[in-house]
């Protein structure tokens, strides 16, 4: 089947939904097509998680992998308005939440795959992710300092 991007482009861009988003971006991993940088930023912003699966489903591995490590650079405070994203890892703010399980399946796949590329994407991420879990963890530090400073109780000498 071909797909005409043109067209679909701006049936997309009239009503930006996730199921035509999904759909469109389907049809194109499963053809012989780049994907279109257009259709890639929506679908981040709209929802990251869903489409590194939809990725990893249709074995475009270099693919999730790209958009795995962008989307844990959003969450460590990196270009956080391109995932959707209204906030960042903070200590000052509330947790955002990382799908790991999500990063789990794209390392999987790699790890079958044993090739030289496949191996060095798998590197690639699980360095990425290592990373985001030293920060996510001086972020809870810190969380816990500035809260505790904030709500201890007043003694009095």
């Amino acid at each position: 089947a071909v797909v005409s991007t043109q067209s679909t482009g701006r049936q997309v861009e009239q009503d930006p939904s996730w199921k035509n988003l999904k759909q469109v971006l389907s049809q194109i991993l499963a053809a012989p097509y780049p994907e279109p940088l257009w259709l890639l930023r929506l679908c981040k912003k709209e929802d990251p998680a869903a489409t590194i699966r939809l990725c990893t489903q249709y074995s475009n591995l270099e693919l999730a992998v790209y958009l795995s490590i962008g989307y844990i650079g959003a969450i460590s405070g990196k270009e956080t308005a391109e995932y959707g994203l209204q906030s960042s890892l903070q200590s000052n703010l509330p947790p955002v939440y990382l799908p790991y399980a999500v990063f789990d399946q794209v390392l999987l796949q790699l790890k079958e795959k044993q090739d030289r590329v496949s191996l060095d994407l798998y590197q690639d991420l699980i360095n990425e992710t290592n990373s985001h879990i030293a920060l996510l963890s001086q972020v809870t530090e810190d969380y816990e300092l500035l809260h505790r400073v904030k709500f201890a109780p007043l003694t009095m000498t």
